[in-house]
């Protein structure tokens, strides 16, 4: 992979309830929010102008988008804060 690369997180629906609690009163609290979570997807990108294009795809199926860059081997994700900005370059 070649660096910086683009990672393209979005969070959508609901996890589904595991089996051994379904048709009890967990399923309720699992279907309500109470407990469990979202399910995330994850996607990566060479460019800055691809993982825009897939954050606003995203954007319109989806809660909740965030783009992460990784700028260099052995160095941390870090999250882009402006990448809804028209001029957005990827920094």
């Amino acid at each position: 992979m070649k660096y910086p690369y683009y990672i393209v997180q979005s969070w959508t629906g609901r996890l589904p309830v595991p089996v051994q609690y379904r048709h009890t009163p967990i399923e309720k609290m699992f279907e309500t929010g109470k407990i469990g979570g979202s399910k995330m997807r994850e996607q990566t990108f060479g460019t800055p102008q691809e993982a825009q294009r897939a954050a606003f795809q995203a954007q319109r199926e989806s809660h909740r988008v965030e783009i992460l860059t990784v700028p260099e081997p052995n160095r941390c994700r870090v999250m882009c804060r402006n990448w809804r900005q028209p001029n957005w370059k990827g920094e």
